[in-house]
């Protein structure tokens, strides 16, 4: 899954939270091969991930401030953004933009009504972004095309459905058209480089998709035993969703039809799954203190470890696994689980790469078309502008380099087009 992958902690569990959050410490300690960062004792709500940088999302709910946190040493350390004193349930990242869905905190700081909060900046300054959503309760967020010049985000609340933005968070309108429930509990995308993708939204009552990019909504349970959805990802032409106590279900149809996929631990079934993270062929799953492994695309699992404590959410970083709990930020080596690090490039459709990404001073850009044909090579900025013309011209079928010197380019997010024959690659570079 991409690097920008979503996940949001859910707002009924607190109360255990209470009882959880007792360490105040900032400083990293070890729990057996994981190494834990308490941050201070905050509960972290969300995670997510930009580049060479880590986004995290604070609970605050109970004895904490809130607000979010990034690090740039793999989580060793963290440094504040500036926006405090909110309960953020939900982050998306796209280039330099950061969105934090959050919140009310009537009882611990009743000042703040929650909202939409949105960076431009990559977290220097913020601003409230409520326009459009009249729901101040955002529990979850999504997007088709996260990191390219046309993103779609998706923000879901817990009383008013599906809203959707189309300008970078700037304004929103609802998108609820099919849509009959409340309490949207998280996003994933199929097809994110197709031309036509699907996006799932997982809710309280049922699993809803919308192949229109959230114009139309159509409710698709059929085999799911359990309604109670808590978190939804793809792994390759799988569709996975982790349910209140039903554990896990699978759909290799699109969403058509479900089917328990709950093979080898013995208990997964009556679980609660809170959260996915994937990498190729492999899916960490996360329950209430338990990470479950599978690497073949989620039709079974193994139990890996018991933490003890409750975690939100896994996300695979580079060559490690990151858990947001109740008692920080939790890490480990991929390798204790015999898996290999994630792939410094970043491919998109079958050829076009990126290296190193993120971008140092110069990237390769490599590209191996399958027949010969006119090709154009740019790269554009967030905005869709274009900034470089590399290659214009024909190229033979095989392999083909080409060197872009990024230098002096101002910080933040591009992206590489090749157009070919009709065709588009596209992939995200972020220039630090």
């Amino acid at each position: 899954m991409s690097a920008l992958y979503i996940c949001r902690m859910k707002h009924k569990l607190y109360i255990i939270a209470w009882v959880l959050i007792s360490i105040i410490s900032v400083a990293p300690k070890a729990g057996a091969q994981w190494v834990v960062y308490t941050l201070g004792g905050e509960s972290i709500a969300a995670l997510a991930v930009n580049g060479d940088t880590l986004v995290a999302g604070l609970s605050g709910e109970f004895a904490g401030k809130g607000g979010v946190l990034v690090s740039t040493d793999n989580g060793v350390t963290w440094g504040d953004t500036g926006i405090v004193g909110i309960d953020v349930t939900s982050l998306i990242v796209s280039g330099q933009y950061i969105l934090a869905g959050t919140i009310p905190q009537p009882l611990f700081q009743p000042h703040y009504n929650g909202g939409m909060y949105r960076s431009t900046d990559f977290g220097k300054s913020w601003t409230f972004a409520n326009a459009g959503i009249p729901d101040s309760d955002i529990i979850a967020m999504g997007a088709i095309g996260a990191g390219t010049s046309s993103p779609v985000f998706f923000a879901g609340t817990q009383y008013d459905g599906i809203y959707r933005s189309t300008d970078f968070g700037a304004s929103w309108s609802a998108a609820n058209n099919g849509l009959h429930t409340i309490f949207v509990d998280g996003f994933a995308v199929a097809g994110a480089n197709s031309s036509s993708p699907t996006i799932f939204a997982a809710t309280l009552f049922g699993m809803y998709r919308s192949t229109d990019k959230g114009d139309s909504w159509e409710q698709v349970d059929n085999g799911l035993t359990d309604t109670n959805i808590y978190a939804v990802c793809m792994s390759g032409n799988n569709i996975l969703t982790g349910s209140y106590f039903g554990g896990i279900f699978l759909s290799s149809d699109n969403g058509q039809s479900w089917a328990p996929s709950n093979s080898g631990p013995t208990n997964i079934d009556s679980q609660s799954i809170f959260g996915f993270t994937t990498s190729g062929p492999n899916v960490i799953a996360t329950s209430n203190n338990t990470v479950y492994l599978s690497t073949n695309n989620g039709t079974s699992w193994e139990s890996k470890d018991s933490t003890g404590l409750t975690i939100t959410l896994p996300v695979i970083f580079g060559p490690d696994i990151y858990l947001a709990t109740y008692d920080g930020v939790w890490r480990r080596a991929l390798a204790d689980y015999g898996l290999s690090a994630v792939a410094s490039s970043v491919p998109v459709g079958n050829s076009l790469t990126a290296y190193p990404n993120p971008i140092s001073e110069s990237v390769k850009i490599s590209f191996s078309p399958p027949e010969s044909g006119i090709a154009e090579v740019t790269v554009v900025n967030l905005l869709g502008e274009e900034v470089a013309r590399i290659f214009a011209g024909e190229l033979s079928a095989g392999e083909h380099s080409f060197s872009w010197d990024a230098s002096g380019m101002p910080p933040g997010m591009y992206e590489c087009l090749v157009k070919m024959d009709g065709m588009v690659e596209r992939v995200p570079m972020l220039q630090r």
